[in-house]
């Protein structure tokens, strides 16, 4: 068995091989399968590691490794050490357990050494003993590094441990990295990237708490399953995601590849092992080494050349091209078999086109893809933000051809708003139709002279990351900050953003109908601060169907309204302000004060219109990702929510509780709110990252936010949760909020 493959590692590879021959049961020796001048020593050890720790019904002894593999008494005492820690670890929990005597009599020359082990405290250090954590199994090592399954015992969460076996025992070059990366990754915060929670030292043992993130790397997800060409995009997207965040730090990764990929059940990615990091101010010197950056296979022609070639952002970009070609076509870019041609061929050979090796691949996913892969940095694109914006936008057209052949013709109104005063008017007309888009989001706002659109807002935000991204969309788009209309109704700008709709498997008020994922929404649009009240709807609509309208429930919100009778109001309001509606709505059905039946597809008018499940979650979280807007501890709810916990037999006037960063009110309790998306408990997983708007039919519409009602605990208002029923029903807690889409002028 030969260094020769082109795998995502060599190393990798030839360990999974052994692994697998233990534990089919084959007997053999590790020295007649491995060749010894094609590893170095550390290579070496690694590989004798694992294989000691995959024959745990027969421990192998370290005499067996010292015999095949002469090298590690030529080279230094530690790695014989590290073999005998290794045989100590397997022996723990066995039949026979290691004592002093049998390790003192087999290797007298290492005496200190071994007396050491011995005096280390409870079970030898088999396994690191970091205060706080408890340490539950192995879960993955390289030549270097061993990362650790544990529990955290303060906030009561798994955690992925990353080790150095002793701090003198590892070589100078790999402390450095990994004291770099634990540096890096600590200040890099992305839902797609493992967080960092910690890292230290303890017992001269070098140490990074991480992220535990269930579920396969994308090396395993190759071997085990075929993804579909949207999935394989989805996953693209939301690495370039990650790197544009490591980007933007001025951190380059210099080992993309699939086996520092994590995948989870959700199909969420978090990419991870920063080890070969380099800050992109040294990346762009010249050095004069030929050392090699990165896995032959998915490594940049530059850096294929050495360190002696300056490297940018253009290499991680062109792994990620790597690797969508081989999520796309089953097949590596480079065919070489051994590194040496395998990094011929990186800096030589042109990919084959994708549609050549998979004719069902669309040839403009094809071109994005080979673009990745050109030779010189500046032929490829700009940055992964922008490969990003050419995968959403073939996602999109994808998308919109698949669902025009289930929708309504649409009608598309010719016309953008400005906020004047209290009132809304029309200021911009078009003699050319916006793009087509399924749920009319369109952005058609004059840019009020900037260049350059502001950036997304990435979660987790604070409240003065809010103001700041606020005021540079409201001066880019050319309008106010909040805004309030004929009704009175005030309504603020969300800035568009990205973070993780859901909730993480496992935490509190987890649903299987709410996997976490993550969502990126690409436009600004207005939402009213407030649920829409009784004197509002009544103002619009001529009528009030609320149970509770005795005493003064003018500022209660409305409530007791079907799923119709909200887009019903939508469009009633549109035409009083002078828009266009922003629904077409036939066929209406009335039984009493409501609309229990209707045809409704989307216009795209500029006119008001219910929030996506996505915009709703987005700007209830504002910013974070706990459980609530509050934090994780229920009490703190009291503050910005009515709830059953406060014993209350009737809604609340709006706005007499804490807003959350955004400036929203009652995001929490009160009523209900009615969203526009059809519901499905199995959409998540397969939704788009990029501005989701719900399944394209269903039976059931949803709604969010819980409730003042006694039915409902204050799980049932965490920002994720979902509620749902049929449109034609309503309840006596369920209401709705307003929202706009704002469209800018390209």
């Amino acid at each position: 068995m030969k260094n020769d493959s082109p795998d995502s590692s060599p190393l990798e590879a030839v360990i999974a091989e052994l692994v697998s021959r233990r534990q089919r049961g084959e007997s053999f020796d590790v020295g007649d399968t491995i060749t010894p001048d094609d590893w170095t020593v550390d290579e070496l050890l690694a590989i004798c590691s694992s294989d000691l720790l995959a024959r745990p019904s027969e421990p192998g002894r370290v005499e067996e490794y010292l015999a095949a593999f002469p090298q590690f008494a030529a080279d230094s005492e530690r790695h014989i050490v590290d073999l005998i820690f290794h045989e100590i670890c397997l022996r723990e929990d066995s039949a026979t357990p290691p004592t002093l005597p049998e390790y003192l009599h087999r290797f007298p020359n290492l005496s200190e050494q071994i007396r050491k082990l011995f005096s280390m405290a409870s079970g030898l250090c088999l396994r690191p003993e970091i205060p706080g954590y408890e340490i539950l199994e192995e879960i993955g090592r390289g030549a270097n590094g061993i990362v650790y399954k544990a529990h955290q015992l303060g906030p009561d969460r798994l955690v992925a441990i990353k080790v150095l076996q002793d701090e003198k025992w590892a070589d100078e070059d790999a402390l450095r990295r990994f004291r770099k990366e634990a540096q890096v990754v600590g200040k890099l915060r992305h839902p797609n990237i493992v967080i960092v929670h910690d890292s230290g030292t303890v017992s001269e043992t070098p140490y990074i708490v991480m992220e535990y993130v269930e579920g396969d790397s994308l090396t395993q997800l190759f071997n085990s399953k075929q993804l579909s060409i949207e999935q394989a995009v989805n996953l693209t997207i939301q690495l370039c995601a990650a790197l544009t965040c490591a980007h933007d730090a001025r951190v380059l990764h210099r080992d993309v590849k699939p086996a520092n990929i994590l995948v989870d059940g959700d199909f969420n990615v978090r990419l991870t092992d920063f080890g070969m990091v380099r800050d992109l101010d040294l990346a762009s010197a010249k050095h004069s080494s030929h050392y090699i950056a990165g896995t032959p296979a998915y490594i940049s022609p530059e850096q294929a050349e050495g360190d002696g070639h300056p490297i940018g952002p253009a290499s991680d970009l062109y792994s990620v091209g790597a690797i969508l070609y081989e999520l796309l076509t089953g097949q590596r870019v480079v065919q070489g078999t051994t590194v040496s041609s395998v990094l011929c061929e990186v800096q030589e050979r042109h990919a084959i086109p994708l549609t050549e090796l998979n004719n069902a691949i669309p040839p403009e996913l094809s071109s994005i893809c080979l673009k990745c892969l050109e030779k010189a940095p500046k032929d490829r694109f700009a940055s992964v933000s922008e490969l990003a914006e050419a995968l959403q936008g073939w996602q999109k057209k994808s998308t919109t051809v698949r669902a025009s052949r289930r929708l309504l013709p649409v009608l598309f109104v010719l016309a953008a708003i400005v906020i004047a005063g209290a009132g809304w008017a029309v200021f911009f007309r078009s003699e050319t139709p916006p793009t087509e888009n399924k749920n009319g989001i369109e952005e058609t706002a004059t840019a009020a002279g900037q260049i350059e659109r502001p950036r997304r807002l990435q979660s987790p935000f604070t409240e003065q990351q809010v103001r700041t991204a606020r005021d540079a969309w409201t001066s880019f788009l050319g309008i106010p900050k909040q805004a309030t209309n004929g009704l009175k109704m005030s309504m603020v700008v969300i800035p568009p953003g990205e973070f993780r709709m859901g909730t993480a498997r496992g935490a509190l008020g987890f649903q299987s109908d709410e996997p976490e994922h993550p969502v990126i929404l690409t436009r600004p649009f207005l939402l009213a601060v407030s649920e829409v009240t009784q004197s509002q709807y009544e103002a619009v609509m001529g009528q009030n169907p609320s149970r509770f309208r005795s005493g003064d429930s003018r500022n209660r919100p409305v409530e007791s309204l079907t799923w119709y009778d909200a887009v019903a109001f939508c469009n009633a309001l549109s035409r009083r302000e002078g828009l266009s509606p922003y629904y077409a709505m036939t066929d209406a059905e009335h039984k009493e004060m409501r609309v229990t039946g209707a045809t409704v597809s989307i216009l795209g008018g500029s006119g008001y219109r219910l929030p996506t499940e996505a915009e709703w979650e987005y700007a209830c979280r504002a910013g974070t990702q706990a459980t609530w807007y509050s934090g994780e501890d229920e009490q703190s709810l009291q503050d910005f929510g009515w709830l059953a916990s406060q014993s209350l037999t009737s809604p609340q006037p709006v706005e007499t509780k804490l807003p959350n960063a955004f400036g929203l009110y009652d995001m929490h309790g009160n009523v209900w709110e009615w969203v526009f998306d059809w519901y499905d408990k199995s959409y998540y997983p397969v939704s788009p990252t990029f501005d989701p708007n719900g399944p394209d039919e269903g039976q059931l519409r949803g709604f969010r936010g819980s409730s003042w009602d006694t039915r409902f605990r204050a799980i049932n208002g965490t920002c994720a949760n979902r509620g749902k029923d049929r449109p034609h029903t309503f309840d006596l807690d369920r209401g709705f909020r307003v929202a706009r889409s704002i469209r800018e002028k390209q």
